[in-house]
């Protein structure tokens, strides 16, 4: 069990049951994780909470006066997403463009929906790619090279999940 000390509050990070953090505040009251109360509660290593601030998928992180990174609730909301993100193989690469459209504001959500938009019309192809091959599998039918046909039916554009979207609320002005 991990558990977090500040002053007088005292926080069990691995059973919380929302992603409030109550009781780990900064000193003017708002939500302060270090990088290591940052990976209890996103359930990444340090290490890779690094590397998504050197890939520009994190903007930058507050630090305090020690110079020791600060992340908000904002932060572990924003790395979730990432981690849905990653969860669909979404690339670094398209990673990084959402979070540099994302960093611009309001302006880019149609830009945004666009880019999830293709990304899960891919998703969708992909699985109506397995779904025949495993149908051909299961069949008896040999799995050859040539490529399987997708309907129209199972690539479709019907909106982008929900979950996907809750980070935009909270976009900067």
């Amino acid at each position: 069990m991990l558990t977090v000390t500040l002053s007088t509050s005292r926080f069990d990070l691995e059973c919380a049951l929302t992603s409030s953090l109550l009781g780990v505040t900064d000193e003017v009251g708002a939500l302060s994780l270090t990088v290591a109360q940052m990976a209890a509660a996103t359930r990444v290593s340090a290490y890779t909470l690094r590397y998504y601030e050197r890939a520009g998928l994190i903007r930058p992180v507050a630090r305090n006066s020690g110079n020791q990174r600060r992340y908000s609730a904002a932060d572990v909301e924003w790395v979730r997403f990432l981690l849905r993100l990653r969860e669909t193989d979404m690339p670094i690469a398209q990673m990084r463009e959402y979070a540099e459209l994302r960093a611009r504001g309001v302006l880019t959500t149609e830009a945004r929906l666009v880019l999830l938009g293709a990304h899960q019309a891919g998703l969708r192809e992909q699985i109506a790619r397995l779904r025949a091959h495993v149908l051909r599998r299961s069949t008896g039918q040999a799995v050859s090279d040539r490529p399987v046909e997708v309907l129209p039916q199972d690539v479709g554009m019907a909106g982008v999940p929900g979950r996907l979207l809750d980070h935009m609320r909270d976009d900067p002005p």
